[in-house]
């Protein structure tokens, strides 16, 4: 920054420092020529001042710190989409919005895993969190992926913890930053969503799988409190890293 501060000076001013005259009109000529064509080579144009020489040093320089930038900025950017197509990859559920989401299944009969359960579950990989429902679409595409999942249990039913929560007050259903869900499935007990119970705090997501298709049991939002148990977990981890 200091060195571009001084350049821009000597070009207003006409000043050069480092004891270089000002008393020729060249190196200005050449420096426009450098910065505007990229032609720093002066052997072509015959002997230079001290002037020259010296602009055409700090141009050269300069060109040669812009090119190694840009030449790692390169890298950089090709092994972020590397490892943006790995998460792609390696996504054992579905990609939605930029994140892959997964279900996490407890195959035993017995209800085992409550909300801290369920999250430490998603966080054993160290990328994924509990998961938030962001819209129809992607509330649709988890009841699939669910569904598909119904093999892997003998019950009747697989129920999801999820990282959203109810706002007792509002009535909201808050995700896990804070904001409010802008789309809420089917409620799976009226009577339990409304009520003002200070621990039915937390929001789970139930589905029959005993139908013939997923369409026969489209599930349904629940309420609960945090040490009551459930099935499952699901969980989401961006596709594309944080800088």
């Amino acid at each position: 920054m200091i060195v571009k501060v001084i350049f821009l000076t000597c070009l207003v001013f006409g000043k050069f420092p480092l004891g270089l005259s000002d008393d020729s009109s060249r190196p200005t000529e050449l420096s426009e020529k450098c910065m505007s064509h990229g032609d720093c080579d002066v052997a072509k144009d015959g002997p230079t001042s001290a002037n020259e020489t010296s602009l055409l040093s700090y141009f050269d320089r300069r060109l040669k710190l812009d090119n190694a930038f840009m030449e790692l900025k390169l890298e950089a950017g090709v092994q972020r989409m590397r490892d943006e197509m790995k998460r792609i990859a390696h996504c054992p559920g579905f990609v939605y919005g930029y994140n892959c989401f997964y279900l996490v299944l407890d195959s035993n009969a017995a209800l085992s895993v409550d909300y801290f359960d369920a999250k430490a579950l998603c966080r054993s990989d160290s990328i994924s969190n509990l998961a938030n429902i962001y819209s129809r679409t992607h509330y649709l595409k988890i009841l699939r992926h669910v569904f598909d999942r119904r093999d892997e249990t003998p019950l009747s039913f697989i129920n999801f913890w999820t990282a959203m929560k109810r706002d007792l007050l509002s009535g909201r259903v808050l995700m896990s930053d804070g904001t409010a869900a802008t789309y809420i499935g089917n409620v799976r007990s009226s009577l339990e969503w409304q009520t003002k119970d200070s621990r039915r705090e937390y929001v789970y997501v139930s589905v029959w799988v005993d139908g013939a298709s997923h369409d026969d049991n489209p599930g349904g939002y629940g309420n609960v409190w945090p040490t009551f148990q459930w099935n499952a977990a699901l969980c989401q981890y961006p596709i594309i890293a944080s800088e």
